[in-house]
């Protein structure tokens, strides 16, 4: 298990990392934070065309920083609804924008981490 896999368990421990590991972590940032980047970007020219942005379940997942069974839970409570194209699920980028930037989700999230 790698220190990102660690983090992502929610896990309170100590832990003692070597060089190595610190190097793999912030590889594994880097590229966390370009695949969000990549999905911003791609947003941002459809929005100039004037057409809405689809992301799938993985995709929001990663935005919001969560998983899919929270995802799946948000839909059940009514937080953030996706939309069904054929089998798969697609969710606005509107809609996970709006939920990104809401007091709501800023709150439950500063509530909810725990370094």
């Amino acid at each position: 298990m790698n220190l990102y896999e660690l983090i992502e368990t929610g896990a309170n421990v100590k832990v003692e990392a070597s060089a190595k590991d610190l190097v793999q972590f912030a590889e594994i940032l880097i590229e966390k934070a370009k695949e969000v980047h990549q999905i911003n970007n791609r947003y941002a020219s459809e929005v100039q065309s004037g057409e809405e942005r689809w992301l799938t379940t993985d995709e929001v997942a990663r935005l919001c920083h969560v998983s899919t069974t929270t995802l799946w839970a948000w839909e059940k409570a009514g937080y953030l609804v996706a939309s069904r194209l054929g089998r798969k699920k697609m969710y606005a980028f509107s809609d996970v924008d709006k939920l990104l930037h809401s007091n709501e989700f800023r709150k439950n999230v500063s509530k909810n981490y725990k370094p």
